[in-house]
């Protein structure tokens, strides 16, 4: 067998570069084998399709957060099995995944944005991902087989991440990028490059004579004679540059999130004993594209800390446009003992999510979001004053019961001094509910009252619930036309809590007597959900005092 020149391999080099096409393609059955794919060869297909596999169908639509698979094909001139993994230990493969849109809108003068290309992720096929070599023939434009060609076929995934800027009409496009290296440099590679060379010799010492000079006592100086003959340089090793293939024209994909996502923290209305707070993680499917997802695991991490989940019970399978929330508790371990500010109490809270999208029943991606936040369990220094939910001081401080639900905890929750109350005097009022209820089930609290006064006490408990609405502002001296449309174009957000007991009566209550009764409620909507006060009102004197430290109601989805 005689051996290429280098002018023979050159030439080889550039029939093979000039030859080849490459090309990304993601295909709608990610289950489908190379087999099976060229199966399907002889099936009709579009014409016009410039796809080099133009009978595979591929995907219309992507999501964002996948991970996604795609193939890389390349096209080739046939040749000998022996040549054709020479080239192939010889390529230098990278795929790159962009996505491509309109920016933010312009201002009025501005001129219009032009296009945003942005680069999601990147990925580099190493020579340990083994591609399928297949043999076939290409076809003519009359639709006869024409020359054979081959196709080598690598299959690669990677991860579809968000864009960092907000883009209109969103796309994403594969960008393949495969080089042919010089022959010389895969030689250096793999080593037959020689440091020192046989059948060279090597230069001479000037410093030998003096080896045996006592003088310098066994040691044997050494002066290479290279060191002062003047040696003429060398001729400049001429390199061939790596050669890029040509990539086929690329497909632009529609691509779209595959979920929304935002949570919530919510505070205990009581004084808190502990550093926890009720974090509401709410989810929505996407509505643009025709797919079920099934929400396989969703896990929370606290750097200091710990999580407890509330519920639903994954997975669950939502259908587009659905939307759910998932209830999670969140303990702090930080210490909030005297002489610690409470007001700065803050940990990263990590956020996983794993879903599986059923596209169809051969293409079902994985759906992995990552994200950090910062959970806040800093609260004020009255509790009362603390608006549940939200954690928006209230500008005054409405009067309480003294008792156990309304006086402050000893220790570490000892914050303020309990104040006057202005109601019945010498009642004590405990208040319980469920830890957990469900929405469309009814619930009850239990009221349990004592009478520590010496007198008889006559007493009426009822919930009080505002009604969170929208006023328009009005006006000194409203028409009637103003007056006709006021209580029209009122707005009311629909309660998400519903009192089912309008009151309670308890009486008459000796000295020393306790008596207990219910109050129900309906759950209309998951989550965190909270009473504004619980109304106490002496019916002997008319004096009434709200109780504010309430339980906290947690709606789960049944």
């Amino acid at each position: 067998m005689s051996i290429p020149t280098q002018d023979e391999t050159a030439t080889d080099d550039t029939d093979f570069v000039e030859g080849s096409v490459v090309e990304a393609i993601v295909p709608a059955s990610a289950n489908l084998s190379i087999q099976e794919l060229f199966e399907q060869e002889d099936q009709d297909h579009d014409e016009g399709n410039p796809s080099l596999l133009a009978w595979v169908k591929q995907r219309d639509f992507l999501l964002l957060d996948e991970s996604l698979s795609a193939l890389l094909v390349l096209k080739t001139p046939y040749v000998e099995e022996e040549a054709i993994q020479a080239y192939l230990s010889r390529l230098s493969i990278a795929l790159e995944l962009y996505a491509t849109g309109i920016g933010p809108a312009p201002k009025p003068n501005d001129p219009r944005p032009a296009p945003v290309k942005e680069l999601l992720s990147e990925l580099t096929v190493d020579r340990t991902n083994e591609p399928v070599v297949v043999a076939s023939k290409a076809r003519t434009q009359d639709g006869n087989d024409g020359e054979p060609v081959l196709f080598v076929i690598w299959n690669v995934e990677l991860p579809l991440n968000r864009p960092r800027v907000k883009l209109h009409k969103l796309s994403v496009y594969l960008s393949p990028s495969v080089s042919l290296n010089a022959a010389a440099k895969v030689q250096e590679e793999d080593g037959t490059e020689q440091y020192l060379p046989s059948l060279v010799p090597q230069p001479i010492n000037l410093l030998q004579p003096f080896d045996f000079d006592p003088r310098f006592a066994g040691k044997q100086p050494y002066l290479s004679s290279s060191r002062i003959t003047k040696v003429a340089p060398a001729a400049p090793v001429t390199r061939e540059r790596a050669q890029n293939l040509r990539a086929a024209p690329r497909r632009l994909f529609r691509a779209g999130p595959a979920l929304f996502w935002r949570i919530r923290f919510s505070k205990t209305t009581a004084p808190p004993k502990t550093n926890s707070i009720f974090a509401s993680l709410e989810l929505e499917v996407t509505p643009f594209w025709p797919c079920s997802i099934s929400i396989e695991k969703v896990d929370l991490h606290l750097m200091r800390g710990k999580v407890q989940q509330l519920g639903p019970n994954l997975p669950i399978c939502c259908r587009p446009g659905d939307q759910f929330t998932i209830l999670f508790k969140l303990h702090s371990s930080q210490n909030r003992g005297y002489g610690v500010s409470t007001t700065g109490l803050t940990d990263q809270l990590n956020i996983s999510i794993k879903a599986i999208a059923r596209i169809s029943d051969d293409c079902t991606p994985y759906v992995n979001i990552n994200w950090s936040t910062t959970a806040d369990f800093s609260f004020d220094q009255k509790p009362s004053q603390a608006k549940s939910g939200d954690g928006i001081a209230n500008g005054q401080e409405r009067p309480r019961l003294p008792g156990p639900d309304t006086l402050p905890y000893s220790g570490e929750g000892n914050l303020d001094k309990p104040e006057t109350p202005t109601g019945p005097t010498g009642v004590t009022v405990t208040i319980t509910g469920p830890e957990r209820v469900f929405v469309g089930k009814p619930f009850r609290w239990e009221v349990f009252i004592v009478n520590r006064s010496d007198v008889v006490q006559n007493l009426a408990v009822f919930p009080i619930n505002k009604a969170n609405g929208t006023y328009p502002n009005a006006r000194n001296i409203p028409s009637g036309q103003d007056a006709y449309d006021m209580p029209i174009s009122w707005f009311f957000e629909p309660s998400e809590l519903t009192c089912l007991s309008t009151s309670a009566r308890l009486g008459p209550l000796a000295a020393s007597a306790c008596s207990t009764t219910e109050l129900k409620f309906l759950a209309a909507a998951p989550g965190v959900l909270h009473m504004d006060a619980v109304r106490v009102v002496d019916l002997n004197t008319r004096e009434a005092t709200d109780v504010t430290d309430l339980p906290d109601i947690v709606a789960l989805l049944e």
